[in-house]
């Protein structure tokens, strides 16, 4: 097995947690913040749930929170993010257009 670094392990999260306790809301949002981090990391960023349900629950607020803040709309997530990366509530919005643009169209598993 490779050794791998310690900033490696420092990038690797779990999150475990009971039924209705908040995690698709804690996995959206660091999904977000991964996301507006760096312009490539969606293609780096990958998120296991143990459930197909879940999944599609995961996927779905996440494109869905991406679109709500590209068009401006109601988002629990934009605050955190004007907040983390210094960022104007019209840079917040240009982003996550290209963002949903990119989860849309290129990635094939959130189509």
């Amino acid at each position: 097995m490779p050794k791998r670094s310690s900033s490696d392990r420092q990038r690797v999260q779990l999150i475990k947690a009971s039924a209705g306790s908040g995690k698709t809301h804690r996995l959206t949002a660091e999904y977000l913040r991964l996301l507006f981090a760096s312009s490539y990391n969606y293609r780096h960023i990958l998120a296991v749930t143990f459930t197909n349900k879940a999944t599609d629950e995961m996927k779905s607020r996440i494109v869905k929170e991406l679109h709500q803040l590209s068009t401006g709309g109601k988002s629990d997530y934009r605050s955190m993010l004007m907040e983390n990366f210094s960022l104007s509530e019209m840079r917040v919005d240009l982003q996550a257009r290209r963002y949903w643009r990119a989860c849309c169209t290129i990635i094939p598993v959130f189509r």
